[in-house]
């Protein structure tokens, strides 16, 4: 049992729905239907009328509940009382960043961080590329870690790198057999998931972008919120998706991913920072990226 499984048996509970407490919570439902089933399963115990409408807990799921709200209560207390400990104690940094660079090089750079200075405290908040030059301007974040080259004097962006792109695919599908690439013009067609949906520009638009260069106009397009979720519906055979090479450390027996053949198509790994920033918790930071990777190339 995990406080994961808890916060969605109280969600579901709550809105009496297994559809909208998955769009509160961002995931796909079969994976939320799929979470409370082996909840259920662990504790030996129906905890939802599945038949009912809404949805209600059932006598044991209303024990459970109960309890599970306690639990969850708690947890929220005690991040508060933490927060409040670690703000009187050291330098408080937030850094922003896309899903993506958590499977990327972001997590050393934050520890070579930590290393340097051990008082300061890490803030994480995943947001999209555009999102995070707005908090940057506004001081919400010392730093972001996006995919997106943004035109803004306020801003200055040092490349990092570079992800060469792969698909996404249900292992049942056609594409995913065999050793092969992948050929572009074969995902015009198909159903292709890709993320964010919202503010433009953002990672869809340049993965369209440069499909287009290419000459490939997709004709089923669906936006999600982030990867995460993008993966669990190929995940749950609904479509296939253009993702960054790191993703495949997420759902490796789910999902087979596949090289693009031709000319490799890349994403940009790029560290989004103020220019009139001259802190000197930011210069450590940037201290961190520069010694941990490759030389950056701005």
């Amino acid at each position: 049992m995990t406080l994961k499984q808890l916060l969605m048996f109280t969600t579901v509970c709550r809105h009496g729905s297994f559809s909208q407490a998955a769009g509160q919570l961002n995931i796909v439902q079969p994976a939320l239907s799929r979470q409370i089933a082996n909840l259920e399963a662990e504790l030996g115990a129906e905890l939802v009328n599945r038949s009912s409408r809404p949805i209600k807990p059932t006598d044991e799921g209303l024990f459970i509940l109960e309890r599970a709200q306690k639990i969850l209560d708690g947890v929220e207390r005690l991040k508060f009382e933490l927060a409040a400990k670690l703000k009187q104690q050291g330098t408080q940094v937030t850094v922003g960043f896309v899903g993506s660079a958590l499977a990327s090089e972001l997590p050393r750079y934050l520890r070579a961080l930590r290393e340097r200075d051990p008082d300061i405290h890490l803030n994480l908040r995943e947001m999209t590329s555009i999102e995070q030059i707005d908090a940057l301007k506004e001081g919400r974040i010392i730093a972001g870690f996006g995919r997106l080259y943004v035109d803004d004097n306020a801003v200055e962006q040092i490349v990092l790198g570079k992800d060469s792109l792969v698909v996404a695919l249900p292992p049942t599908h056609r594409l995913a057999a065999g050793n092969g690439p992948v050929e572009l013009d074969q995902l015009q067609t198909e159903p292709v998931i890709l993320y964010p949906a919202g503010k433009s520009p953002n990672y869809t638009d340049r993965v369209l972008s440069e499909l287009r260069r290419r000459g490939v106009a997709l004709k089923h397009v669906t936006q999600v919120s982030d990867l995460h979720c993008a993966l669990g519906l190929v995940a749950a055979n609904t479509g296939l998706s253009i993702v960054p090479h790191t993703a495949i450390g997420n759902h490796p027996e789910e999902i087979v991913f596949k090289k693009i053949a031709g000319d490799q198509v890349y994403s940009p790994v790029i560290m989004n920072i103020r220019r009139d920033d001259n802190s000197r918790e930011l210069a450590l930071l940037v201290e961190a990226v520069s010694l941990e990777g490759s030389a950056p190339d701005k």
